[in-house]
């Protein structure tokens, strides 16, 4: 299966992080693996694997205070990662918070390919800092959407997921999954790399 994570930005955030690991694991396993960023380049972009095939669009959309430039970008951007979708033959598309969730519902609403929304924290709805009650508002019908059209929706914990349902006011659904994020774990130091560090910051073998 052809597999692309999509998110907003390269920033050090989690979610953009997340969407790394992903995207490298699945080259990793020998699988085509793609990450479609809507913005540009940041500072993880140097951790991205290069059998990964990385889109930067470079895509920025206006406010929604001007609907007519709002509306004339909102088509371009469509027009945009749908082309690509199609150059790729991505079979399944993971969405990363609000913004890119956003497009995934666009795309499972037009049957561009299979979504799967990923949501990163409890206040999703009030993500990106001050929020009006009306985005509030707007976020929320999104994203109850998503629960109908999405074919899943993934929260990151199991506080996400609750806080989600309570928000929506959703008792029930069999298409959302937690999936707790992972931490590496590393292999332990074998002795002589202990007593490199030992010696190199003068501390005890009572102590490390």
């Amino acid at each position: 299966m052809k597999v692309a994570q999509l998110i907003q930005t390269m920033a050090m955030g989690g979610a953009e992080h997340l969407a790394v690991q992903i995207a490298n694991a699945q080259a990793e396993a020998g699988n085509e693996s793609y990450l479609y960023v809507i913005e540009g380049p940041g500072p993880l972009s140097a951790k991205i694997r290069p059998d990964v095939g990385v889109k930067y669009f470079e895509y920025r959309r206006p406010s929604l205070r001007n609907p007519f430039k709002f509306i004339k970008s909102a088509i371009k951007g469509y027009a945009l990662f749908t082309s690509q979708i199609k150059s790729n033959d991505i079979e399944l598309i993971q969405t990363h918070l609000p913004g890119s969730n956003f497009w995934g519902l666009v795309f499972a609403i037009t049957n561009k390919c299979a979504v799967v929304s990923t949501v990163h924290n409890n206040c999703e709805f009030g993500y990106g800092g001050s929020v009006s009650q009306a985005r509030i508002k707007l976020r929320k019908n999104a994203y109850r959407q998503m629960f109908k059209k999405c074919d899943a929706v993934v929260a990151v914990s199991d506080l996400v997921a609750e806080s989600l349902t309570a928000e929506l006011g959703i008792k029930h659904s069999n298409k959302l999954v937690s999936v707790p994020n992972g931490a590496s774990i590393y292999p332990p130091f074998k002795l002589d790399e202990k007593n490199a560090v030992r010696d190199k910051y003068d501390i005890g073998h009572d102590e490390l």
